[in-house]
């Protein structure tokens, strides 16, 4: 009898002991952190998001941003959705990787690529593609021409020039270049920061005056360089194949600038790939490496003096492989 006792009132306290122990995990779990939060992106945003109604066509703003939302063959095996992204009725560049996201009032909108296939997810979508990692956060296009945001430019050549014995030797940058098939490169100018000043990256008499300076745009949500060049000058944000017609033609030299509108990313190294051509002779093939720097959200910035434009301009958007950048 005394020990039948003994038994209930054990496994009363063990059932005691575990509701208990429930209870506390609930209370763990309630006060556990949430998310942390992309200063880089989240910024000047409301953290209440807005539901979006996928189940049909529609176009969704909320203050400067709008989504577009669309289905093509629908109920069909070739169904597919589209999104497409604005800021103040911009359409927002495509960015460097799969699955790289804005911080909207929808929540994260995330780029699952432009499939050529019919079916499917493309453009922005509130999920991400499952194959393939969560990238990495944009910069939140309220706050992309402030001076937080510093561009920081490195400029090297696949050939030896005048500079044999500065080879490259940062894995990073020479990982960056990988993709325009390079596996050694040469410094010309070491790690320095733009701004709307042009600064020289090359002077001679055969091919010319080749300079840069950045220049942002209202309508573009992301940094922007300006190359100009006294002889023809071609940029390239990705390997590419010349055609035998533009082999054949004979170089022009306009003098006009070209404008490449970066991926609006921090510490990302963005390789851009210059040619000048002259009359006579080879090419001079030179590699420009940006990487954008968040100075983070309070001031004083270090920063060069940066005029934003007004007038619109056609851009290249860089599409590249990400790699952490290397101090300065």
């Amino acid at each position: 009898m005394h020990s039948q006792m003994l038994e209930n009132n054990r496994g009363k306290s063990l059932r005691i002991c575990r509701w208990v122990g429930y209870f506390v995990l609930i209370l763990i779990a309630g006060c556990s952190p949430s998310e942390p939060n992309q200063e880089t992106t989240s910024t000047n945003l409301d953290t209440t998001s807005i539901d979006l109604d996928l189940t049909r066509e529609g176009q969704h703003t909320s203050g400067a941003w709008t989504y577009d939302y669309s289905i093509t063959a629908p109920g069909t095996r070739s169904e597919g959705y589209h999104g497409n992204l604005s800021y103040n009725q911009n359409e927002l560049p495509n960015p460097m990787h799969i699955n790289d996201f804005y911080e909207t009032p929808w929540g994260r909108l995330y780029w699952v690529g432009k499939p050529v296939v019919l079916f499917g997810a493309h453009g922005w979508m509130p999920n991400p593609l499952a194959r393939e990692p969560v990238g990495q956060a944009l910069i939140n296009p309220a706050i992309v021409h402030s001076e937080r945001f510093m561009v920081h430019l490195k400029v090297v050549a696949p050939e030896e020039l005048y500079t044999p014995d500065r080879l490259e030797k940062d894995p990073n940058v020479l990982a960056a270049l990988k993709r325009f098939g390079l596996t050694e490169a040469h410094v010309q100018y070491d790690w320095f920061t733009i701004g709307s000043d042009p600064i020289t990256l090359h002077d001679t008499k055969r091919w010319g005056t080749f300079k840069v300076c950045r220049s942002d745009r209202h309508e573009l949500p992301a940094p922007s360089l300006e190359f100009t060049c006294t002889t023809e000058l071609t940029v390239d944000t990705a390997p590419r194949s010349a055609s035998l017609m533009e082999l054949m033609a004979a170089p022009e030299f306009p003098d006009k600038p070209s404008r490449v509108s970066l991926s609006p990313q921090a510490d990302t190294l963005q390789p851009i790939k210059c040619t000048l051509t002259s009359f006579v002779g080879e090419p001079l093939i030179l590699y420009v490496i940006c990487r954008i720097e968040d100075q983070g959200p309070k001031p004083p910035w270090k920063v060069p003096g940066i005029r934003v434009w007004e007038t619109k301009e056609q851009t290249q958007t860089v599409s590249i492989d990400p790699n952490q950048s290397s101090q300065r």
